[in-house]
């Protein structure tokens, strides 16, 4: 793990190879071996750290869940892209987590309504329900 710049893995998991009962716990241990640690929490959001920083976030707020095929891998697509961008990991766990929940609301997946139009529009969502989100353009 000393040579992975981002590691990321769900509670379950993260628990399961630290030996630990909390994601929190697993977290902190992670982050031992690795620049980024990122513990998905499934519907309860996700938790990250980073340089001694630590940032929870939640998920958009009304989504309407079909089917959680994909939703892991998607998160993980909207997490690097923010990643890449330069982004804060505040900004970038509510994009990934954008990302992640416009997956469950079809089935299998990923289907043509996956967009980044769309990603950027349930990452507003934070906003309407005062929860998280800020103003910045994400295209920058």
């Amino acid at each position: 793990m000393e040579n992975c710049d981002i590691f990321m893995s769900n509670e379950l998991e993260s628990c399961s190879i630290t030996g630990v009962s909390t994601p929190e716990q697993a977290l902190g241990i992670i982050s031992q071996y690795t620049d980024t640690a990122v513990v998905k929490l499934g519907g309860n959001g996700s938790i990250a750290k980073r340089d001694n920083n630590i940032v929870k976030v939640g998920v958009p707020k009304g989504v309407n869940v079909l089917d959680t095929t994909g939703a892991r891998d998607l998160y993980g697509a909207g997490f690097i892209y923010g990643y890449l961008k330069g982004w804060s990991m505040e900004k970038t766990l509510k994009f990934a987590s954008a990302s992640g929940s416009l997956a469950v609301t079809f089935y299998g997946g990923m289907d043509e309504s996956y967009s980044l139009d769309k990603v950027m529009e349930y990452y507003r969502m934070y906003d309407s329900t005062n929860t998280f989100c800020d103003k910045s353009p994400l295209m920058k």
